[in-house]
């Protein structure tokens, strides 16, 4: 039986040529792991909205309130809320896991290439409420407060969207152009966004106005 013989110049043509399909297939790869994130993002952000109108039929159909003190120094956001915050004061029902509120970009290490993305950055996973809609807390109101069913063209109005902070929140000073922008766009410059109506949608920065933020007297 005759035996194949590779030279050291064909095993390097092999090992070349493997190189370079793997260089060729690592963007695509890396492309489709966006992808299922970004998907992944919103299924999390649908059942986190979802669990948030589970939590406003409760409470006489207001949204979701932003944060509420639980010691004099200490403050505590509407995420905790939705995951059935409980001590001596607070004894909220638990609506959906802690896991699920958050983009899944939360967990990617720090040395993985998904962090390389410059439209990522420091990124955390946080979503924020639309404060314009929200009280502060139970008893002060912020921009507005009004009952769900009572929003004028919800389909257009964001309440729930990705944000860059661990302040849980944005409002109508935070669409582009601002100097104090909290909205993410970490999905290859798109932003998973829950709107009043209950309906998911990718949007790019400039797809956001103040319009589909702020809170007004036509609501």
């Amino acid at each position: 039986m005759k035996r194949i013989i590779f030279t050291l110049v064909e095993l390097l043509i092999v090992i070349a040529i493997i190189a370079i399909l793997a260089a060729l297939l690592l963007p695509a790869l890396n492309k489709s792991r966006h992808r299922a994130k970004a998907i992944q993002c919103i299924s999390n952000l649908k059942q986190t909205g979802l669990a948030a109108f589970s939590y406003a039929s409760d409470n006489d159909d207001f949204p979701i309130f932003h944060s509420y003190p639980v010691s004099p120094t200490g403050t505590r956001y509407w995420p905790t809320i939705l995951h059935g915050f409980k001590n001596s004061y607070y004894n909220y029902v638990r609506y959906i896991d802690a896991t699920v509120s958050r983009c899944s970009y939360w967990n990617v290490e720090e040395d993985d290439p998904l962090r390389s993305d410059p439209f990522l950055g420091k990124n955390n996973g946080f979503y924020g409420i639309n404060r314009c809609f929200a009280k502060t807390d139970q008893t002060t109101a912020a921009f507005g407060n009004i009952q769900i069913s009572r929003i004028l063209y919800p389909s257009i109005k964001i309440h729930i969207a990705e944000v860059t902070t661990a302040s849980y929140q944005f409002t109508q000073y935070n669409y582009p152009g601002t100097d104090t922008n909290q909205l993410q766009y970490r999905h290859e410059r798109l932003m998973n966004t829950f709107f009043f109506d209950g309906h998911v949608q990718p949007l790019r920065k400039q797809e956001v106005n103040k319009k589909s933020i702020q809170f007004d007297v036509n609501h």
